[in-house]
């Protein structure tokens, strides 16, 4: 075996890279006034524009920003991922496919527009959250999301503020779903029609909207009769893809708050006296992922060779600064209902213990030039990668990993579509990617019914984990799903379809004049209310 001596200069060269890097706060610093103050224009600078404010048709960031402060859904998520009351002021489940929602009095539609003359907006009712819902649901709608409520068998109207949703099987995450379930208003979208709804829409939230002009900015008035007064007076939403522009923007004062700064610019941000810097709660997993039905990588004996030859620590390590990422030991994130470090007791890095195995499974250098072979054949491997940064670091580093063991790798890095093309086709040995950091995200990596571009993109199957996974997701108590998820990501764990690399964190950097922000684009909530001190 040759000497780790590249690996390690590898290591140390990326290192070198981001010497001087710093690390986000976690928490905003209050700047300014303490006391609240009413008015004012907050600019948010966004990387993406609007596509639809239809709430049953987007499928995208930039429209969801719009539409989360247009709308109200019944339950909200607040900076923990904790659900809190929206529409809806309370709730509870008697049995589990039963939920009965008790909606707020004091919701009521907007008005001052072609559909509701000023004065006389009616109030937010049970039937428009089964019109809501039973919109999405028919395949007429065509629904971009139609998966949040697929579970739901029935909507009923128990009285003018009382629902009741029945689900077809329990559902653990109904009430997540529901948090991105916009209610609308019937007469609303039949007056208007869905395509002068989608481009000049009318909701219950904090902000109504005022205009938008396409790529250039949409914006959104203070809706004086929502039942928590917004302190601002209007929201601009200005598309600026170019992340090097947005950070300008930021810098110059034309934007006040930004998402998904880079994280090379976090230390530049930082030093600007005038700017905050804030950590996402929540991170996002990234991962090696095997391919789960070709040889080599199908034998669970093979993955754990490869398993032990790479310094996955290290190589987080040398990636990122500090703050900006965490090793990952399993799939469930930091915040994540099921998040287990003591998985890293089946992680080790091992690399004589690696070519063990591999001879156990007749991989030798049989020909004395340093790389293994099987039945006269060099064994080799194809990584594909995305061409982000940090993943092309990581793919460097786990080739040279492979190669140090006598492992020859053949290492593209791809443009996405491209990438997820050849995922989908099955071409690769070992795929790196990311995604599904959610609460359920389990169920859609690593359920056999799921293989192919469902998300199990590893094609892994086992079948007493979807049994676990199929139990767990029935568990509408949280404690006690808890040790079913934990159960079977232990299993996974055990047989490697993916080696887990790192819990990456983004982001938001805003204008310390913005008081009472948490990082999100909802600005206003039961737990917050932003306002700017100047």
């Amino acid at each position: 075996m040759r000497r780790a001596t590249r690996l390690i200069l590898i290591i140390l060269a990326t290192m070198l890279l981001l010497i001087g890097c710093g690390s986000g706060n976690q928490q905003p610093q209050p700047g300014g006034s303490t006391e609240p103050k009413e008015g004012g224009t907050l600019v948010l600078g966004d990387s993406w524009s609007v596509v639809t404010m239809d709430p049953a048709m987007y499928n995208d960031d930039g429209s969801w920003h719009v539409i989360n402060n247009v709308f109200d859904a019944l339950v909200a998520h607040n900076s923990k991922r904790e659900i809190i009351p929206r529409l809806a002021e309370s709730w509870e489940n008697p049995d589990n496919n039963t939920w009965i929602f008790h909606l707020r009095k004091d919701a009521r539609w907007q008005d001052g527009n072609e559909v509701f003359p000023e004065g006389e907006g009616p109030e937010v009712t049970a039937e428009d959250v089964k019109y809501s819902i039973e919109r999405i649901l028919d395949p007429a709608t065509r629904s971009a999301r139609v998966t949040l409520v697929n579970s739901v068998d029935k909507v009923e109207v128990i009285d003018k503020y009382t629902v009741k949703i029945t689900t077809k099987e329990p559902d653990a995450f109904l009430l997540d779903n529901l948090a991105s379930v916009y209610i609308v208003n019937k007469q609303i979208i039949e007056t208007l029609g869905p395509e002068k709804f989608a481009r000049n829409p009318i909701g219950s939230g904090p902000f109504k909207f005022e205009e938008m002009k396409p790529d250039d900015y949409v914006s959104l008035v203070r809706n004086e009769d929502y039942y928590i007064k917004p302190n601002l007076e209007r929201i601009i939403i200005k598309p600026i893809p170019d992340p090097n522009a947005l950070l300008i923007a930021l810098e110059s004062g034309d934007v006040d708050v930004v998402a998904q700064v880079p994280q090379k610019d976090v230390e530049r941000i930082e030093a600007d006296p005038n700017l905050e810097v804030m950590r996402q709660a929540t991170a996002a997993y990234r991962y090696m992922a095997f391919h789960c039905e070709n040889e080599p990588t199908k034998d669970p004996k093979f993955r754990e060779a490869i398993a032990l030859a790479i310094d996955m620590d290290a190589a987080v390590n040398a990636i990122f600064p500090p703050g900006m990422a965490e090793r990952a030991y399993g799939p469930v994130c930091p915040n994540i209902l099921g998040y287990d470090p003591s998985l890293s007791r089946y992680w080790e890095y091992n690399p004589e213990k690696a070519l063990d195995i591999l001879a156990e499974l007749g991989y030798q250098d049989t020909d004395g030039d340093g790389y293994l072979d099987k039945d006269g054949k060099p064994l080799t491997l194809r990584i594909i990668a995305p061409q982000d940064t940090n993943r092309t670091k990581l793919s460097v580093i786990v080739a040279t990993s492979l190669d140090e063991l006598g492992i020859k790798t053949e290492v593209q890095n791809l443009e996405w579509g491209t990438l997820l093309s050849e995922v989908e086709k099955g071409n690769f040995d070992i795929h790196i990617l990311g995604g599904y950091s959610g609460p359920n995200g389990m169920l859609f990596m690593f359920h056999s019914r799921n293989r192919g571009p469902n998300g199990n993109s590893s094609l892994y199957s086992n079948p007493e984990v979807d049994e676990l996974l199929d139990r767990a997701i029935t568990l509408v108590n949280p404690a006690e799903r808890e040790p079913v998820w934990k159960q079977a990501q232990e299993l996974i764990v055990q047989d490697k379809p993916h080696i887990p690399a790192y819990h990456e964190y983004f982001f938001f950097a805003y204008n310390k004049k913005v008081q009472d922000y948490y990082g999100s684009f909802q600005f206003v909530t039961l737990e917050n209310n932003v306002w700017l001190s100047e």
